[in-house]
């Protein structure tokens, strides 16, 4: 009879009912491959050794088995192109959780991006850059370069005689021939492929966009790392072009008085109501008459722009203006509104859309005269935050309603509301005092 030594083996673990039971090895993941009534000692039989040996092979195997699966799975991951990511991207729960507004931007961005070639890889695309590219440290200054390339490009802006007659000799369907391949800021371009009339594009910065175009693609990669396997995100961390922070530039009484001769109601409407109530724009047009009861205006968790439940409190001023608004709507329409109509409506008795009220808006600041690289619709929020603080409400408060910092906040409330307290006591005591010329 045959006997055989095996190495390794944990033999004759007894257990509580006195049996014994024997292990492929010792620790835990090993296998047992055998229980007797009494205790096997080396070497040992045939028929134990053949028992012993599948037990091994079943151990040994299962790792590589596992492993092999595990290989194939990210072959078959890393043949995903970046084009098939995007794809996946969109079909997925978290795409659909997005604001339509942010599906669209990022779709749009996203398409800018898969048309782009990498820097010195001529013939292709950003599409067709396989995952497994993805993940290479060289990756990540193509992704930056592509961004870079994206920040300047032709913009258009109002035309007029002046600029049509000045430069007619940058005249065409195409832009003209850069000078030794670059272009420099401010060059202009009539544009006559532009149809029915020439539109005057100038060569212009573009960084808030360029941002937004890396900020779309590591959205996808941070999606991907969780769903596809990709091992890490390219653009994690990465600085910003665009770092302007407008939050403390306010609307002050001033401006309001040269911007309302020259607005329309519907505009002037929209403007003070926002100024009042500190939405933002997208939350302010798609207001409806259902989220303002008799003691405040209520945003749900998905209503919102940054996806936070608001709630503002209908303080006096706030409360007479929706008045005001009510009031017009039962006069244009004949009824009382309901639930679902638009608190703000354009000129047609419509809701606004995003674009229509920043262009009618860019049209009254114009007319009045009003430098939009200083001051722009936006900033009527921070109005807002000087004026929920005379209601008075809280800076933690304030903050909450804008979705801003409440280090910004307070920054705000220091800037325009405490220097012109402050002002005003200084003016009371220097009136109190003896008049220095009689």
């Amino acid at each position: 009879m045959v006997q055989v030594n095996l190495a390794g083996l944990h033999l004759n673990v007894l257990r509580r009912d006195g049996s014994y039971v024997h292990r492929t090895r010792r620790g835990p993941g090993a296998v047992v491959f055998a229980r007797t009534e009494h205790k096997v000692r080396q070497p040992l039989s045939a028929e134990f050794t053949q028992l012993a040996l599948a037990a091994l092979m079943t151990e040994r195997a299962a790792p590589a088995a596992a492993k092999a699966e595990a290989d194939a799975e990210r072959e078959r991951a890393g043949m995903l192109t970046l084009g098939d990511m995007v794809e996946q991207w969109k079909e997925s729960p978290e795409w659909r959780a997005y604001r339509p507004k942010t599906r669209e931007r990022q779709e749009a961005y996203m398409a800018v991006l898969l048309a782009a070639t990498p820097h010195g890889h001529t013939g292709r695309t950003f599409r067709d850059m396989p995952m497994a590219a993805i993940e290479q440290p060289e990756c990540k200054p193509l992704f930056m370069k592509a961004r870079a390339e994206y920040s300047v490009g032709w913009k258009r802006i109002k035309s007029t005689p002046e600029l049509l007659a000045k430069h007619q000799a940058r005249k065409g369907d195409a832009p003209p021939v850069a000078l030794n391949g670059k272009r420099e800021l401010g060059e202009i371009w009539i544009d006559t492929s532009a149809k029915p009339n020439p539109a005057v594009r100038q060569w212009s910065e573009r960084l808030a966009a360029a941002d937004e175009l890396l900020r779309s693609a590591q959205a996808c990669f941070s999606w991907a790392v969780q769903n596809v396997g990709l091992r890490l995100n390219p653009l994690a961390e990465i600085s910003h072009l665009y770092n302007s922070n407008r939050a403390d530039l306010i609307w002050e009484q001033s401006h309001f008085d040269q911007f309302k001769p020259h607005a329309s109601k519907v505009v002037w409407a929209a403007a003070y109501l926002m100024a009042l109530s500190g939405l933002a724009p997208v939350d302010l047009i798609a207001l409806t008459w259902g989220e303002v009861d008799a003691d405040a205006i209520e945003l749900g968790r998905g209503r919102t722009k940054s996806g936070v439940r608001v709630v503002i409190p209908l303080y006096a001023e706030l409360g007479e203006w929706l008045g005001v608004l009510r009031s017009r709507f039962v006069e244009s329409h004949g009824r009382q509104p309901g639930p679902a109509d638009t608190v703000l409506l354009n000129s047609r008795g419509l809701a606004w859309t995003g674009e229509g009220l920043r262009a009618s808006m860019r049209k009254c600041m114009e007319r009045a005269g009003m430098d939009q690289g200083e001051l722009n619709f936006y900033d009527l929020r921070g109005t807002a935050a000087t004026r929920l603080k005379a209601v008075p409400l809280e800076d933690a408060e304030i903050a909450a309603i804008l979705g801003w910092t409440e280090a910004r906040v307070k920054d705000i409330i220091k800037r325009y509301v405490d220097r012109s307290k402050l002002t005003r006591k200084m003016a009371d005591k220097i009136n109190l005092a003896p008049r220095a010329v009689a």
